[in-house]
């Protein structure tokens, strides 16, 4: 079992195995998956998923707006638009030369 878990889990990183062990006492605590089933029926972990947030950024609503990376301002004529907004002069508005909504969406 050993063998089995040092190639799923670091143990070299002792932070890994605090969160991994906080987490797994959680979920037994919890029972989630087996809320409705008695207590002797145990936590089903089916396996272990690495996620690096390398590549995510986390910012708080001050920074979001400084930045302007969406900005939305009241269109001039709200009986053309539906919602009454409109992009303003934003990051978003600044690069987006896409030419349909599906790449506007996964810009």
């Amino acid at each position: 079992k050993i063998l089995f878990l040092s190639s799923i889990i670091p143990f070299d990183c002792l932070l890994t195995v605090r969160a991994l062990g906080g987490l797994l006492k959680f979920l037994g605590r919890r029972r989630i998956g087996v809320e409705l089933e008695d207590y002797n029926v145990s936590v089903p972990i089916l396996g272990f998923k690495k996620f690096m947030l390398t590549h995510l950024v986390n910012i708080d609503q001050d920074t979001y707006s400084v930045l302007q990376i969406f900005k939305s301002e009241s269109h001039p004529s709200v009986y053309k638009v539906a919602s009454g907004l409109k992009e303003g002069l934003s990051l978003f508005g600044i690069l987006n030369r896409c030419h349909c909504k599906w790449g506007e969406k996964l810009l």
